[in-house]
C-alpha cells in the first residue's frame, strides 16, 4: 500500500488564509444583519412600551377625573362617583337602580386596567383588554347617542364639556393605539430575537496537516 505524499506546511497556511479572507465579507455582512435585527426589534419594543405608558395613563386620568366630577339636576347636586352614575341613569340604557353599581365598576375596571399597563405585567394581554374595554365603551356611548341625540359625556368628567360626537374617534385612536402595543414585541422576544440572530462563529474547517 503506498502512503499519502506528505503536505506542505505553507500550502495549508495559505489555504486558512484563503478561506478566511472569503469569509471576511460574509461576517462582516451579518454582523450588519444582526445590527439591523437589534435595531429594527427594540425600536418596535419602544413603541411597545410607549402605547402602554400612555394608555394607562389616559385610564388613570379618566379614573381621576370622573372621582372630582359635579352633576347639577332639578333635585340635587352629584359628587364623584355619584355624579357619574347620575349621568349613566340619565342616559336611560340601563335601570336608573343600575347606575351606583355600573359607576363603581366601570371606575374599577379602569383604575385595574390602567395600572396593569403601567405595570407592563403581561403587556399584550393587558393592551387586549384596554382594546376590549375601549370597543366596549364606544358600543355604550353609539347606544346612547342614537336613542337620546347628543347628551353631554363624562369620559374624563368635568373634563368632558362636548358631546358624543368626539368620544368614539377618540376611543377609535385609543383602539388603534392598543393595537399597536399588542403586536408590539415585549422585552423577551426582544432578547430571543437577539440570541437567534447572534449565532456563535464558525471556524473554518481545514484539513488536518499530514506527515
Amino acid at each position: 500500500m503506498g502512503t499519502a505524499p506528505a503536505r506542505d506546511p505553507a500550502e495549508s497556511c495559505g489555504a486558512i488564509v484563503s478561506s478566511a479572507a472569503h469569509q471576511v465579507p460574509s461576517h462582516a455582512h451579518r454582523r450588519a444583519s444582526v445590527s439591523d435585527v437589534r435595531a429594527g426589534g427594540a425600536l418596535a419594543w419602544a413603541l411597545g412600551t410607549g402605547a402602554r405608558t400612555a394608555l394607562g395613563a389616559v385610564f388613570l386620568v379618566a379614573v381621576a377625573y370622573k372621582l372630582t366630577s359635579i352633576a347639577v339636576d332639578r333635585d340635587a347636586v352629584h359628587r364623584g362617583v355619584g355624579a357619574f352614575a347620575a349621568l349613566i341613569a340619565g342616559h336611560g340604557v340601563f335601570p336608573p337602580d343600575w347606575s351606583p353599581a355600573l359607576a363603581w365598576m366601570v371606575l374599577f375596571a379602569e383604575c385595574m386596567v390602567g395600572a396593569w399597563l403601567l405595570l407592563h405585567f403581561v403587556p399584550r394581554a393587558a393592551a387586549a383588554t384596554a382594546g376590549v374595554l375601549l370597543v366596549a365603551f364606544s358600543a355604550y356611548l353609539i347606544t346612547v347617542r342614537v336613542r337620546n341625540g347628543e347628551p353631554t359625556c363624562a369620559c374624563f368628567g368635568s373634563l368632558s364639556t362636548g358631546t358624543l360626537a368626539s368620544p368614539p374617534a377618540r376611543n377609535a385612536a385609543l383602539v388603534m393605539l392598543a393595537a399597536v402595543a399588542v403586536l408590539a414585541p415585549t422585552r423577551a422576544g426582544v432578547q430571543r430575537a437577539r440570541r437567534d440572530s447572534n449565532p456563535q462563529p464558525s471556524v473554518p474547517k481545514t484539513d488536518a496537516l499530514s506527515s
